[in-house]
């Protein structure tokens, strides 16, 4: 009798989910925008289909022909992302042969003497291959080389997915992060083989935009991807990302259609928090009340949060129960992240781990956050390169927790280990942040001391590795104290240091009396950091400090006029007390130099940047560097390796320069 009563239940629960659920949500869309404190950049990526048609009679394209030569852009016609490609049966099987042209987008690349495409687009319906250049038009940082839509030439379609994987999901040089995306990241003519596993390339470069955070750029390529169950798992990942960024018209439209052909729990979670978002609460409530009666959903946090929404729990009681790990049998997933943060319930950095990498750019747009997720958002988006020096301030300083006297904020930075030394830096910062901010009520003594704070906090991170994140966010917060003081009265060690940090870090060197000794010191820091000074001058600062041994990586150093021979003496230059670098991967130094010898551009960014990964600048050789140099500029990527030695040039001026703040010499 139970069970058929039981039954009886289910049968009736069901009918009237279909019932409820059986009007879709045409125009639902949230009005709360959100705050000014979101750190998450507005501009669109503008997604276009490759769709190039080969020209056999055509002469080859040369291999030097600028961006602007081949930007699609100046194609002929553009491709709507309602246009979708459709590869002819012949087309596909040209695209096999390892000697044919480039017919369509799906086709293989071209090598060096086969006929190029001749670069009209086509009008057509997407099928197989030509998912494999879906991508973001939009170019490189204009200080790197833009690099045309036929990047894969001459790389087989297994080695190109294999290169993909090679990129390390951090890397600390700023150039090589970028130019790794706009590799990746771009719409480009597929490698050859394409036609094979037309899907498998965006599928691995997706992969790779999801795990470094890319969350626009993700958003971007999945919108135009097509609603079959190849991309279902992406698609989802696409409906929750509008709802976390409040674009829940197509969200919510997707959750109602599914939701009323389908009892799978997701989508009747997400089409409940739906009517909640689009105000329909009398029919959230309901259904609400017969998803839980039916036990379709086992889930007591999901109906908590919603009960919050609803207004009949209040969220203290809910985040009391969450802090006691009441809910310890339902693990957080993207419905609690979206639920809790509508209902204002604060989110907690385990909880946002969730989330995973893909949506580590979006995250920003979350409101609700506590302060160890807020601090951690921020310290691994700004390592990522996600966020501005400025944006990461932003999230950090929106904290609510007590903040520590320097001193015992700086011990406890000094004392963390890995696990809390991200959450450690901030509380400095913040601590140092406060003081700064009443420095010109401070004792002569106490702000002699409070500068020194700061400087033994910046010696910390440069020992640390860390010193490219936080020598921008410490030096404006150093300049003020600095400025609140009497500067006459300033040790001179504490000027010349003062001097170094804001020369390293590009800020003017006010207060300082200019005809000081500490600006001299100041400058040479300056001049030896800045590639636009003529060579001889850069030569003279790194003697100055003693640090000869990064001329390798000076771009320009073989035009100085230095007689190197005159200065060189029969004794070896190198002391015991030399840092100990970091040895790079012969192989793989070895690979990018073959790489770099065929041209192949692509690959050579991608092997330069898994040779250095998330390894401090600054401990790796000089000599090592210039390698890495070399190869890029013999591949014919000239800004970019100029960018890169820069990048190795400060982080090893920086580490040369700082790395005794606050601590023993180096």
């Amino acid at each position: 009798m139970a069970s058929k009563a039981s039954t009886l239940l289910r049968s009736t629960t069901i009918a009237l989910l279909a019932l409820l659920l059986g009007t879709s949500i045409g125009t639902a869309q949230r009005t709360d925008k959100p705050l000014d404190l979101t750190v998450l950049s507005t501009s669109e990526e503008n997604v276009q289909f490759v769709i190039i048609e080969g020209d056999p009679n055509s002469a080859p394209a040369n291999d030097n022909q600028s961006e602007a030569d081949v930007s699609l852009d100046n194609l002929s016609a553009a491709v709507t992302p309602e246009a979708l490609v459709e590869t002819s049966a012949e087309s596909l099987a040209d695209n096999t042969s390892d000697v044919s042209d480039v017919q369509e987008a799906g086709g293989g690349a071209a090598s060096d003497d086969e006929a190029q495409p001749s670069g009209r687009m086509t009008r057509r319906s997407i099928k197989d291959v030509g998912l494999a250049s879906i991508g973001i038009s939009d170019g490189a940082d204009d200080t790197l080389d833009m690099l045309d839509n036929r990047l894969w030439r001459g790389v087989s379609l297994p080695r190109a997915m294999r290169l993909i994987e090679f990129v390390p999901e951090s890397i600390s040089s700023n150039s090589l992060r970028k130019m790794s995306y706009h590799v990746i990241a771009r719409q480009a003519v597929p490698p050859k083989g394409a036609a094979e596993n037309p899907s498998a390339l965006l599928k691995a470069r997706l992969d790779y935009l999801s795990r470094t955070g890319r969350s626009q750029a993700l958003a971007a390529i999945i919108s135009q991807l097509p609603e079959t169950e190849d991309w279902q798992d992406w698609h989802m990942w696409k409906l929750f990302y509008d709802l976390m960024m409040r674009e829940d018209e197509k969200a919510c439209a997707s959750a109602a259609t599914n939701a009323s052909t389908s009892l799978d729990p997701l989508w009747q979670k997400v089409n409940l928090l739906c009517l909640i978002l689009t105000g329909e609460e009398a029919r959230a409530a309901f259904s609400a009340d017969v998803l839980k009666a039916s036990g379709l959903i086992d889930d007591a946090l999901f109906f908590d949060v919603i009960d919050v929404l609803l207004r009949r729990k209040t969220k203290d009681e809910i985040a009391a129960a969450i802090a006691e790990d009441s809910y310890q049998n339902h693990d957080s997933d993207m419905v609690h992240l979206i639920l809790m943060d509508a209902a204002h319930i604060n989110i907690s950095e385990s909880q946002l781990d969730a989330m995973g990498n893909g949506y580590g750019e979006a995250a920003g747009a979350l409101r609700y956050l506590a302060d160890d997720a807020r601090q951690a958002l921020g310290v691994r988006n700004l390592r990522q390169g996600l966020l501005s020096s400025d944006d990461a301030k932003a999230l950090f300083i929106a904290s609510t927790e007590p903040v520590q006297t320097p001193l015992v904020a700086l011990t406890r930075r000094i004392e963390a280990d890995e696990d809390g030394a991200d959450s450690a830096a901030v509380g400095l910062f913040l601590s140092l942040r406060a003081a700064v901010q009443s420095a010109d009520t401070l004792s002569q003594e106490a702000q002699i001391e409070l500068v020194q704070t700061i400087l033994s906090a910046i010696g910390t991170e440069v020992r640390a590795g860390n010193g490219a994140i936080w020598v921008p966010l410490y030096a404006p917060y150093l300049s003020k104290a600095f400025a609140a003081s009497d500067v006459t009265k300033m040790p001179a060690d504490l000027q010349a240091d003062y001097a170094t940090v804001l020369a390293v870090a590009g800020l003017d060197l006010t207060p300082l009396p200019t005809d000081g000794a500490a600006v001299l010191v100041g400058d040479y820091a300056r001049i030896m950091g800045d590639d636009g000074m003529a060579p001889q001058a850069r030569i003279q600062a790194l003697e100055k400090f003693d640090m000869l041994e990064l001329l390798p990586l000076m771009a320009n150093a073989e035009t100085a006029s230095e007689d190197w021979f005159a200065g060189l003496t029969l004794e070896s230059d190198i002391s015991d007390d030399a840092p100990r670098y970091q040895s790079l991967s012969m192989p793989a130094l070895l690979a990018l130099g073959q790489a770099a010898q065929k041209g192949q551009r692509a690959e050579a960014v991608i092997l330069a940047s898994h040779l250095v990964g998330a390894r401090d600048l600054a401990q790796i050789a000089p000599a090592d560097h210039a390698k890495i140099v070399a190869h890029l500029t013999q591949a014919g990527l000239n800004k970019t390796a100029n960018a890169y030695g820069n990048d190795a040039m400060i982080a090893h001026i920086m580490a040369g320069l700082l790395y005794r703040l606050g601590g023993e010499a180096r």
